[in-house]
């Protein structure tokens, strides 16, 4: 068998084990449009929590995996941003509060007013490079990093429902969730080295039909 030969064999046998065993991470973007009412919170700054507005996105994909990363957009026309608490809860159970009162180190229950500046437009990413949304005001036309990093996500089940809640602590202002979406990165939930063995069945099944066919025309050759 010359070195051609070997090399040709040797190339077809890697790339089929290599298709065979290759996994491929993705990003998904899912987002609701709930255009829900907050209801108001009472008794002045940061003192007294209103209902929890709260909405659900289902994330769903033929191959949605492992959490790798985690962005979430907010689009909240709010006219006192420092009035609210944002949390987000996956479909695991784990829950993140996003945002915390902007601009009251006090909150929630206490403290000044926080950030009242019209209306909260961003989106929060651990590694953005707008600083921390808490000291955002207004917490618009940039990226922030969370109040809690979302980082707490990795390595979850991406598939499922996740809960967004936001909750109003003062009385008089009011606003609305307007749109939410999450940008998820994902590694395949399905272990692919399960599938190894069956493929080096095929991967020797192969390997024998070449050499045979070689070993065919060397004895013709001869």
């Amino acid at each position: 068998m010359n070195t051609r030969t070997i090399t040709f064999c040797t190339s077809i046998i890697i790339a089929f084990f290599t298709m065979a065993t290759s996994a491929h991470a993705a990003t998904w973007n899912f987002s609701n449009s709930p255009a829900l009412a907050i209801p108001d919170g009472s008794n002045g700054c940061n003192n007294t929590a209103g209902a929890a507005a709260t909405d659900i996105l289902a994330a769903s994909g033929p191959s949605l995996g492992i959490v790798t990363d985690v962005n979430l957009d907010l689009d909240i026309p709010h006219t006192w941003p420092g009035d609210l608490v944002v949390k987000i809860t996956s479909p695991a159970g784990t829950q993140v509060t996003v945002v915390e009162n902007i601009g009251n180190v006090n909150a929630p229950g206490g403290g000044n007013c926080g950030c009242g500046t019209d209306d909260f437009l961003t989106t929060l990413d651990d590694e953005a490079a707008g600083g921390s949304v808490e000291d955002a005001c207004p917490p618009s036309g940039a990226d922030f990093t969370p109040h809690n990093p979302l980082s707490a996500f990795i390595g979850e089940n991406a598939s499922g429902n996740w809960t967004l809640e936001v909750v109003d602590w003062s009385g008089l202002d009011t606003g609305t969730l307007s749109s939410w979406g999450l940008t998820i990165e994902d590694t395949p939930l399905t272990v692919v080295p399960q599938t190894i063995p069956t493929m080096s069945i095929w991967g020797m099944i192969m390997l024998a039909s070449l050499l045979t066919l070689i070993g065919y025309r060397r004895y013709r050759a001869s």
